[in-house]
């Protein structure tokens, strides 16, 4: 696989580096932390390894009106917070701002997938409050 800038961001206490920034651009030190953050396309699907013995299951979560959706792999007794905090990630939305729900229902943030018998592949609706 090709990397270019389009494939990858460098983030570094937030903010978002370009590849030609050096070190001294903006006074590191030794002790300096860079993320790299790689852009996936929704279409390519990543193998993760499945911890033996942990039954792990593919949850989609998407906000009417937005093209893309968030995909996670999780536990059937992950909390509904894991899924609230990963969307909000992906998508820059504070997670005070968002609820889930599931055929129709919100969802408690402290009740598991297990608890609402959320399946493999499930789509679960994201809402932003006002």
């Amino acid at each position: 696989m090709k990397f270019d800038d389009e494939t990858f961001d460098l983030k570094w206490s937030g903010v978002t580096l370009k590849t030609t920034d050096t070190p001294n651009t903006y006074y590191w030190d030794e002790r300096e932390e860079i993320k790299v953050v790689f852009h996936v396309p929704d279409d390519v699907e990543i193998e993760e390894p499945q911890p033996e013995g942990k039954e792990l299951i593919v949850v989609k979560v998407q906000k009417a009106g937005m093209k893309q959706h968030a995909q996670f792999r999780l536990s059937p007794d992950d909390t509904i917070s894991v899924l609230i905090e990963g969307f909000c990630k992906k998508f820059s939305f504070p997670p005070e701002t968002i609820t889930l729900q599931f055929d129709g229902e919100d969802m408690d943030k402290n009740k598991t997938l297990r608890d609402y018998d959320i399946e493999n592949e499930d789509l679960i609706d994201a809402v932003q409050k006002l």
